[in-house]
């Protein structure tokens, strides 16, 4: 892993009954340090939705492949990835994580 020098990371999370709802601009600290982080300011509680930007791609395959691994150890309902994901690795999560991986577009309509 290497830190990016990038300081303009952003994100933000909702809570629900049923989980947190993860919103990420464009994850430069890592999509899964990302979460890690979310789910320990919230006492382990569950991530129900990852949304947004997700960096991957210039990803490599094993990063992918790990990428993959810890969402599907997290267990997420949804993850809907956006604009710098790539297409790329929109097709791989869709591929490693099934029918919850749904990409995002302007204008979508998400109700939870």
């Amino acid at each position: 892993m290497h830190p990016d020098p990038i300081d303009d990371d952003i994100a933000l999370w909702i809570r629900t009954e049923s989980g947190l709802i993860v919103c990420v601009g464009c994850c430069h600290a890592g999509l899964v340090n990302t979460l890690n982080l979310v789910q320990r300011l919230n006492h382990g509680q569950r991530i129900r939705a990852i949304i947004g930007g997700f960096h991957l791609s210039s990803a490599s395959q094993d990063r992918m492949d790990q990428t993959v691994a810890e969402l599907r150890r997290i267990e997420s309902d949804a993850v809907i990835p956006c604009h710098c994901t790539g297409d790329k690795a929109v097709a791989i999560l869709q591929k490693g994580l099934g029918e919850g991986v749904t990409p995002g577009a302007a204008g979508m309509i998400l109700t939870f």
